[in-house]
């Protein structure tokens, strides 16, 4: 009866294909595939734990790349902002000549000096008139002489914006010369002046009419 049980015991082990000397080896090799298998269990998460960390790793540098952009732009906007709001204050403002562009104009127009004008511009209006005397007092600077309207004086109607320098087209050559000076002096101060020629048909005079209008 043992011999039977023994032969029946190696028939096993031989079916199982592998010699197996009892309960013992049978654990110890169950124990080493649960080792095997935890093996696998570690390497698998520490892969995973390696992607997601490499995931988060670009996640965070796109963040940062996403910051910087958005801070660039904000700076740029509040750039632009700020140039807006000076252009705007800048509109607002009413004109001035300041010392360094009413000599600039002097200097410019003082080889005409003697040249005769006149100043027309919104009389009732703060900012045109004011603006207007600062011209005048930069052409009297310059060594031109001032003329009074006539009787009744003069006075804009209508829309006029920045500055009309008005010469008759047959006036002598000094005189339009002296006009254009005036006008390329008072655009390099930022008058916004240009240059017209009054109907070739009127009296004939060698005097330069500005007229001054809103801004």
């Amino acid at each position: 009866m043992d011999a039977t049980k023994a032969n029946t015991a190696a028939g096993v082990r031989r079916v199982l294909g592998f010699d197996l000397h009892g309960w013992e080896q049978l654990m110890l090799w169950s124990l080493g595939f649960a080792a095997l298998a935890a093996v696998a269990v570690v390497v698998t998460t520490t892969a995973v734990v390696t992607l997601q960390k490499a995931e988060n790793s670009e996640s965070k540098a796109e963040f940062e790349r996403y910051k910087l952009d958005a801070s660039e732009k904000i700076e740029t906007a509040k750039a632009e902002a700020a140039k807006a709001n000076l252009e705007l204050e800048k509109l607002r403002a009413p004109r001035s000549l300041n010392f360094q562009q009413r000599n600039a104009i002097s200097i410019a127009i003082s080889k005409f000096s003697g040249q005769q004008y006149r100043i027309t511009t919104f009389w009732d209006e703060k900012e045109p008139l004011a603006f207007a005397e600062q011209v005048h007092q930069t052409l009297l600077l310059g060594g031109w002489k001032f003329l009074k309207h006539g009787d009744g004086g003069s006075f804009l109607m209508g829309a006029l914006t920045g500055i009309q320098v008005w010469v008759h087209p047959k006036a002598d050559s000094k005189v339009l010369e002296a006009a254009k000076a005036l006008v390329d002096a008072l655009n390099a101060a930022d008058g916004v002046a240009v240059l017209k020629e009054q109907n070739p048909n009127n009296t004939i005079e060698q005097v330069i009419n500005l007229n001054i209008g809103t801004k």
